[in-house]
């Protein structure tokens, strides 16, 4: 047996080094369509759960509201995370397996996997940004149910002042004409 033999029996073919870099191209796109997923089911998860706080705003406020919605932020941030952290164990394993099944040809499965690297960090960063943006949205409905809850507060004590300036007021005058009569009962 040839050198040349041995070595082809021991890597494979340069058939199964191109068979192993579509398996990882294949690899990339279901990263790819995972990556994607998971910014859809987020998107629908803040969705559902705007929904939900909107419907509890719209119940006697309080302010323990804000502090939970920010809880329930942090939350699906960390989740977000970790969906983010497993597809990029996922693609590092790969990786690796690529690059020792691709021995001879390692310059051009480390060409590969590089391209790979930047095309999930690519979906990363923009499903990301899409978590940042529906975050960022639910903040703000959130900050606008809070305030609008903190402005009907205001208008209710304010209605509640007025009403008790205007029962202070009916008080005196009764007290008034009250002292006018026993002044003239005395006369």
């Amino acid at each position: 047996m040839g050198l040349g033999s041995f070595f082809k029996n021991l890597f494979g073919g340069k058939d199964n080094v191109e068979n192993s870099a579509q398996k990882v191209e294949n690899k990339i796109d279901d990263v790819k369509d995972t990556v994607d997923q998971v910014a859809e089911k987020a998107k629908d998860t803040v969705a559902s759960a705007a929904q939900k706080v909107e419907e509890k705003i719209e119940q006697p406020a309080a302010d323990s509201w804000q502090d939970k919605a920010e809880s329930f932020v942090d939350n699906l941030k960390d989740k977000a995370s970790e969906y983010a952290d497993k597809a990029e164990d996922f693609v590092e394993e790969n990786y690796a397996k690529a690059k020792e099944a691709a021995a001879p040809y390692i310059e051009k499965a480390e060409d590969l996997a590089e391209a790979a690297q930047e095309k999930v960090g690519q979906y990363s960063k923009e499903a990301a940004d899409k978590i940042e943006d529906v975050v960022d949205s639910v903040k703000e409905k959130v900050s606008d149910w809070t305030n609008k809850a903190e402005d009907t507060a205001a208008q209710a004590k304010e209605s509640v002042n007025n009403f008790v300036g205007d029962a202070d007021a009916d008080a005196e005058q009764k007290a008034a004409d009250a002292g006018n009569r026993v002044e003239e009962d005395a006369d």
